[in-house]
């Protein structure tokens, strides 16, 4: 959208960057969101509900712009002219071209919004809403920022006269080549101000032509004028006066029978003479006024009315160019096929070249070319452009063609090597003398005028799920994890918990169950005839419990050292390996330290007690012992099938 201050006062959207979900124009409800919405749905009040409560706004234009029927095209013109009234607008506010892809977007936005949908139940709203796709927009230019080096280029050329009389009078055509709409890069204006600056340079080629040769060179000096900043209060026109009435160079102005000035002269038929001060009779504009009123009589359709509206000082914005003129006590007035200088049609967007009539063009530069030849000849209208000096309709269209093809906004002109106002240089070079250019600078210090550079922006959308949908997945995740936390704590009663379920079973069965050893303790002597006590301690009964004891079980078992009697308990260490030297000592190595040797031969012969590979240390997971403890160094008690309270053996 436009951005712009003038005269102090700040126009347009202040802010660029979107990161927002994509809501419909009826599904928004908070800042978090970007209203994305078609132009044909949006109506003033939407509009500003959306720039006090939205986030954003993405207005998507029509597939065909200039195919938009009658009540479609008000509709727009309306909504234009209020938000450009609006003097500050803080959201983002974007203008995107139809697309297919897009178009789709709308419709499923439009579609999963449940907002309105009273017919729905909660839980229908609540599963759809989860399971509808969701979009996330992303806008991310630059932030916008004031433009430093804004040059508004007004370029001016003369055709001189001759006059038998020492002093010559001037006649100056002026017309501002800049366009004006909602958003800048949209803004092509062929009729405002097109139409008119294609006029003024097919008068440029047509009577460069007659002032060319002596015999046909006009009583007046003709000053051509193709000034910037049109839409910001005509500030190529003003600081033109300004370098010509207050310095030496304002001869040629000064002694101006009139200025002329073009503008949108392609809506009609009709054209209006607007002035701030109806001409006086018998004065260069109203003898102009009159030679209109011939030309007009020749053409059927055609007609012309003066419409008189004195300037309000007090206005920040004037109505027409030629108050800028007026205002420096200059003869003036507007030529232009509009009424009203509020007409929609001098600033919109719907301003394209499918718009413009070139054959009422043709005809309105036909009415102008010969009024303006019958005062500087001083013949009856009609009776100079014919036969091969005649209005050419191929280049009144190709400007218009060439203008329109591009924005003209004032933030894209306003740079000093502009292509088109090269081109522009280039046309007065061919067919004019003293070709100048000045330009327009705002005053760093108090600006009337400032422009931002941010006119266009690339726009991404990202399929996403809606916020609801990330909340029911957090909650799923934080329930899994809590499960499988809880499966980990408890695993130890779990696995009890089965296999005690079939203890029965493997006792039927002959099998020994499996118990898990809770610890081990053992006393810290190692020498004379200490007793060597090893005790497998179950994790709900201490000691001597009768339990056979898994192999698999002793891995990671801690054992802490200390004294027996006085129940002193050292430091825990695990146990990594086991192994079986000469079938007599039991050995248990220990985490980071040397082995542990008990007093205690093992017997082959029992039944399921077995130690393999004794020539190694042989892992816990791979040593089949069933059960064994040591309760002394010459009594071996182990659990098999048929003796579960235990039997003693003496160790061989």
């Amino acid at each position: 959208m436009q951005h712009f201050d003038l005269q102090g006062s700040a126009h347009g959207c202040r802010s660029a960057s979107i990161n927002l979900e994509a809501r419909s124009l009826m599904g928004w409800s908070t800042s978090r969101h970007c209203v994305v919405a078609k132009l044909q749905d949006l109506t003033i009040d939407h509009f500003r509900n959306i720039k006090a409560k939205a986030g954003a706004l993405i207005i998507i234009l029509p597939e065909n712009l200039f195919e938009l029927n009658n009540d479609d095209k008000q509709h727009f013109l309306v909504l234009e002219d209020a938000m450009l009234a609006i003097e500050e607008i803080m959201i983002p506010v974007y203008f995107s071209m139809w697309t297919k892809e897009l178009s789709s977007i709308v419709t499923e936005i439009s579609e999963n919004s449940v907002g309105d949908d009273k017919s729905k139940s909660a839980t229908e709203a609540m599963l759809n809403s989860i399971a509808a796709n969701g979009y996330q927009i992303v806008v991310n230019p630059r932030t916008p920022s004031s433009m430093t080096d804004v040059k508004l280029s007004t370029l001016q050329g003369v055709l001189v006269g001759q006059s038998h009389d020492s002093k010559i009078q001037t006649i100056a055509i002026v017309a501002h080549y800049d366009s004006f709409g909602i958003a800048p890069e949209l803004s092509f204006g062929a009729d405002s101000n097109g139409s008119g600056v294609a006029i003024l340079l097919e008068l440029l080629r047509l009577f460069s032509t007659l002032y060319s040769d002596t015999k046909t060179r006009g009583k007046y000096n003709i000053v051509f004028l193709l000034t910037a900043g049109g839409k910001l209060n005509y500030q190529g026109s003003k600081k033109w006066l300004e370098d010509q009435l207050d310095t030496l160079d304002g001869a040629i102005i000064q002694e101006a029978s009139y200025v002329m000035c073009l503008d949108t002269l392609a809506a009609s038929d009709s054209l209006y003479m607007h002035v701030s001060k109806p001409p006086k009779d018998g004065t260069p504009a109203n003898v102009f006024f009159k030679a209109l009123k011939m030309s007009t009589d020749r053409y059927p359709s055609a007609t012309i009315d003066g419409v008189h509206k004195k300037i309000n000082l007090a206005d920040d914005i004037l109505a027409w160019e030629h108050e800028r003129f007026s205002i420096r006590r200059l003869s003036a007035f507007t030529l232009s096929t509009l009424k009203s200088h509020k007409d929609s049609l001098r600033g919109t967007i719907l301003d394209t070249r499918e718009t413009v009539n070139i054959d009422r063009l043709v005809q309105n530069t036909q009415v102008i070319a010969e009024a303006l030849a019958s005062q500087i000849y001083n013949i009856s209208a009609g009776e100079v452009f014919r036969k091969s000096l005649k209005i050419e309709k191929s280049s009144l269209e190709a400007w218009v063609e060439f203008l329109s093809s591009q924005p003209r906004a004032a933030q894209i002109l306003c740079q000093k090597d502009n292509a088109l106002v090269a081109l522009l240089r280039e046309t007065f070079n061919k067919y004019l003398r003293d070709v100048k250019i000045s330009y327009a600078i705002p005053d760093k210090r108090d600006p009337e005028f400032m422009l931002y550079d941010v006119t266009k922006s690339v726009m991404n959308i990202y399929s996403v799920k809606p916020a609801v949908f990330d909340l029911v997945l957090t909650v799923a995740i934080i329930m899994y994890l809590v499960i499988i936390y809880l499966f980990i704590q408890n695993f130890p009663y779990l696995y009890m918990a089965a296999f005690s379920n079939g203890d029965h079973e493997h006792q039927a069965g002959g099998i020994v169950p499996p118990f898990q050893v809770h610890n081990v303790l053992h006393c810290d002597t190692f020498t004379g005839q200490s007793t060597y006590d090893l005790f497998l301690i179950h994790r709900k009964r201490q000691v001597f419990n009768d339990c056979p004891l898994r192999a698999g079980a002793l891995q990671g078992v801690p054992i802490k050292r200390g004294s027996l009697s006085g129940k002193e308990k050292g430091h825990a260490l695990p146990i990594v390996g086991v192994r079986c030297v000469n079938n007599k000592m039991l050995y248990f190595k220990l985490e980071g330290l040397f082995d542990v040797a008990f007093g205690c031969d093992i017997i082959r012969s029992l039944d399921r007690v077995y130690v393999i590979d004794i020539d190694r240390w042989t892992f816990c997971r791979r040593f089949p012992v069933c059960g064994i403890y040591i309760y002394s160094p010459t009594f071996l008690h182990y659990s098999n099938n048929h003796d579960v309270e235990g039997q003693q053996r003496n160790c061989l």
